[in-house]
This record gives C-alpha cells, sequence and structure tokens, in this order.
C-alpha cells in the first residue's frame, strides 16, 4: 500500500540540532510533500561548534529525494526563537495561502499530515476556525467525534491559513487594551486568566524570546483551535541544547503518538469542549505551581548556603 501522501506545503523550521532534525526530516520524507520551505536562524557568536551543526543541520533538512519543489529562508546571523520563528513563517505565508509547519524537534505520525491537509480544506472558509493543531498532551480520546474545537492551540505540529497568521502581533502592540477588556475574564475563570495575564506581561515586556504566547493570544481574539483526540506530535527535544524545553524529565517530552482514524467526525457543536479545555487550563495552573514552589526552594537554598559562607 503506497503511503499518504501530503498535499499541503510544508515549513520546516531548523536551527543546530542534526539528531532530532534527521528524525524529523525522515517523517516528512515519509509524506513527500510537494513543496517544502526550510528556514534556519543563524549561528550563535561565541558558540564552539555551531556553526558547523547550523550548517550540517540544513544540508539534512534540504536532502530531498522525491519529486519536490525546496526553498530556502538561510538566515547568516541569530535572530533569536521570537523573531527568526515568526519572521520564517511570515515569509512561509507570504508564499502559500495554508500550510503545515513543523519545527525540527517535532516528531509527527504519518497520519499528522492527512489530519492537517483535510482541516485545512474543510475549515478553509469558516472564520470561526483559525488554528489546526497535532498535539493532545492530555491524550483523551474525544466519545463523539475524533477533533475537538478548543480555546487553546498547540504548536508542536500545527496547520494555520496566511489569512489567519496575517492578525500575528510579535511585539503584542495591543496587549495594554486587551488586559483592560474582559476578554481573559470571559475565555477562562479568574485563576487561569490571571496566569495569561502575567505571561503576555512578560511577553510585553520582551523578558521572553519566543512567539508562540503571541501567536495564542492573537488567535484568541479572532477564533478557535482544532486539537485531535489522540496525540499526533511528539516532542523529541527536551533537554540539552533545547531553548524552552529544557528540563528531560518532563512529562510533556513523554508522550507517545498515535494514529487517528479516518474519515473524521467532525464535533456536533461548534463551541470549544469544556472537559478537554478545563483539564488543560487545570494543568497550566497546577504546573506554574510546581514551578514556582521549585524556583523558591531554589532560591532557599542558595540564600542558606550563602549563610553558611
Amino acid at each position: 500500500m503506497i503511503p499518504y501522501q501530503c498535499k499541503s506545503p510544508v515549513l520546516f523550521l531548523v536551527f543546530n540540532r542534526p539528531d532530532v532534525t534527521k528524525r524529523v526530516f525522515e517523517a516528512i520524507r515519509q509524506a513527500r510533500p510537494s513543496k517544502l520551505y526550510v528556514a534556519a536562524d543563524g549561528p550563535r557568536l561565541g558558540r564552539q561548534g555551531e556553526v558547523e551543526c547550523c550548517q550540517q543541520v540544513r544540508e539534512i533538512a534540504t536532502a530531498v529525494d522525491w519529486d519536490c519543489e525546496v526553498k530556502t529562508y538561510f538566515r547568516d546571523k541569530n535572530l533569536g526563537c521570537g523573531k527568526a520563528v515568526s519572521l520564517a513563517i511570515t515569509w512561509f505565508f507570504e508564499n502559500v495561502e495554508e500550510g503545515i509547519i513543523l519545527e525540527d524537534d517535532c516528531l509527527p505520525d504519518h497520519s499528522f499530515f492527512r489530519f492537517c491537509d483535510e482541516l485545512l480544506v474543510s475549515y478553509r472558509d469558516d472564520d470561526r476556525i483559525q488554528h489546526i493543531g497535532g498535539t493532545n498532551p492530555l491524550n483523551q480520546n474525544v466519545v463523539s467525534s475524533n477533533y475537538y474545537y478548543s480555546k487553546y492551540n498547540r504548536i508542536w505540529g500545527w496547520a494555520t491559513w496566511a489569512k489567519s497568521w496575517n492578525h500575528f502581533d510579535l511585539e503584542l502592540v495591543n496587549w495594554p487594551a486587551l488586559k483592560e477588556s474582559d476578554l481573559l475574564y470571559e475565555c477562562f475563570g479568574a485563576e487561569e486568566a490571571d496566569y495569561w495575564s502575567d505571561v503576555f506581561d512578560t511577553c510585553y515586556a520582551g523578558e521572553i524570546d519566543t512567539w508562540d504566547y503571541q501567536w495564542f493570544l492573537s488567535r484568541l481574539c479572532i477564533g478557535m483551535g482544532i486539537m485531535p483526540g489522540c496525540n499526533l506530535v511528539s516532542n523529541i527535544g527536551f533537554g540539552d541544547g533545547a531553548t524552552h524545553t529544557i528540563d528531560p524529565s518532563n512529562v510533556l517530552g513523554k508522550m507517545q503518538t498515535q494514529k487517528i482514524h479516518f474519515p473524521l467526525v467532525k464535533p456536533s457543536s461548534y463551541v470549544p469542549d469544556f472537559k478537554h479545555d478545563s483539564a488543560w487550563g487545570d494543568e497550566l495552573i497546577s504546573s506554574s505551581k510546581r514551578k514556582l514552589i521549585v524556583r523558591i526552594k531554589r532560591a532557599l537554598k542558595k540564600m542558606h548556603y550563602k549563610l553558611r559562607k
């Protein structure tokens, strides 16, 4: 049986990790998209061996041996995660109307590509949907359908449309006005709304080099996301060399993938799935509290060490 061939253009975001890049590229190779866009940030100054690693990664990510149009967006200088990734996605959507985005550490099950293909077409003209995610960190199967609508969007393997990405705001220019509105408190409970408000405050102040929180807020203002009923993408990049996913013991780094079944069954109503969204909101708050406790313990330990000296 011939494996399913991906119909949508794919953007592959890479940097300096040959090992994970090779595994994800092999998954893309199995899907054989007819258009592959590869974007890479430049090596950082003073990092021994990074120039060579970045070059090796670029060679791996463009070693296409199937009928495919390849376009590259390689930077000589390092911009950092926030600007490099968001500018690469903008470049992608300057060339295509819709497509799939995979980072170098996001390893998809083969069914992920068909899942994105079908939903990009199904919701192409439906402005209620702005994001198609491939990750289900809770891995809770949906009973009545095999995907669900959500307040959230996850970016470990995802897809969207150029018209949706046009709303992206890296600098969060509108955040002060949105903060004064009731948006977060209308979407979430008070505790979670406060959590997200702190996150966006940090982004607005430029204290974190990222782009995904900004996409979350931009998307939240205009529509819902779609999540699969089972996990379709595994993040294999936790640990050394990661930018944000640095804790190798994190349970999100141990998620296995499953195959989603076709034909896809559409949810019965156009509302976020309360059960799944509530469970994920609870996990976000619990995770935030666990991180705070760890930071407090580290601070107390450091203080105790200084006092002993």
